[in-house]
């Protein structure tokens, strides 16, 4: 890529003359000269400059083709190093924080014995930022979460997850005293969110893509949940629960961990897991990566690696 098209590159992010200019320690007449050469070379002009420095649409245009050939390029030094060295390289891996916490541990030491030479860099973000990044080249391959599809990406599945409502043996008791304990029975097979309207709730913060289909649902069946409290961390939330009288929706990843929580503990303290019926989605987890880049072999070890533990903790192939 010739030094022209960084400079556009490097401008484009920036959106200021002054800070790329800086950047890329020349002076801004220079990288003036570096952006009218290209608006002639192709006729039209790439930057509106008021009221304030902008892409326009064959600017856009531009730059996403800039970020495939930038990409193109790494993709071919990585193809050449791997010819020449072995297998190794830098994996920048996007996941959400409380399944990073349950995955990497089962996956990452049978992976780094057998790509010893291979740096694993994760991100923990969720799905919508993850997005952005593989779109932009600033990251390699994201766990995501009903992920927002386009051109751009290449899925592939890993598995369906359902959604359960944690909640406390006390907190059962308390709203449902007339028909304890036969309700945790009938709650164990099915429950609706329906029933569950009058307690406190706990949601994660947006985004989210969990949260997203939680309020669909509502929305669509004008539920109203009664919440008190966000937070993104499962085990905060596990806590809370078996603390006070509050519930939470989690995903199917997270009731090992419950489960596993639960065995030192009984009576009201104990922690119930039921599964929600009558939503109209699920959570659709997939692995995602750059569409028309060939990933190195690490990249396919890794996918089949998280793939055969989500299909084992969710029980769903």
């Amino acid at each position: 890529m010739n030094n022209s098209l960084k400079m556009f590159l490097l401008l484009a992010e920036e959106l200021s003359f002054v800070k790329a200019a800086n950047k890329a320690f020349i002076t801004q007449q220079c990288l003036s000269d570096h952006i009218k050469r290209l608006e002639e070379k192709y006729g039209t002009k790439l930057f509106y400059r008021k009221p304030k420095i902008a892409l326009t649409p064959a600017g856009e245009i531009l730059r996403d083709a800039v970020l495939q050939i930038s990409l193109i390029e790494n993709n071919l030094e990585s193809m050449i190093d791997q010819l020449e060295h072995g297998v190794r390289g830098t994996l920048h891996l996007g996941i959400n924080p409380n399944r990073a916490a349950i995955l990497l541990p089962r996956i990452f030491p049978a992976f780094h014995e057998k790509f010893p030479y291979v740096n694993l860099k994760v991100h923990l973000e969720d799905t919508a930022v993850m997005e952005e990044a593989v779109r932009e080249g600033k990251m390699d391959a994201f766990m995501g979460v009903n992920t927002h599809m386009d051109m751009l990406f290449d899925a592939m599945y890993l598995a369906y997850e359902d959604l359960y409502l944690v909640i406390s043996d006390k907190t059962v008791k308390k709203y449902f005293a007339d028909d304890y304990p036969e309700c945790v029975d009938r709650f164990s097979s099915e429950a609706r969110l329906e029933s569950f309207q009058q307690i406190p709730t706990l949601q994660r913060n947006n985004p989210s893509r969990l949260t997203d289909v939680v309020e669909e649902y509502c929305c669509r069946n004008n539920i109203m949940l009664n919440t008190i409290f966000s937070i993104n961390d499962f085990l905060t939330q596990l806590d809370l629960c078996r603390r006070m009288d509050i519930q939470v929706v989690m995903p199917s990843m997270c009731i090992q961990t419950l489960l596993e929580l639960n065995h030192p503990c009984a009576g009201e303290s104990r922690l119930y897991a039921f599964p929600l019926k009558g939503l109209d989605k699920s959570l659709r987890l997939d692995f995602i990566v750059r569409h028309g880049i060939n990933q190195p072999c690490y990249v396919r070890e890794i996918y089949e690696s998280i793939k055969k533990e989500c299909q084992k903790l969710t029980g769903r192939p």
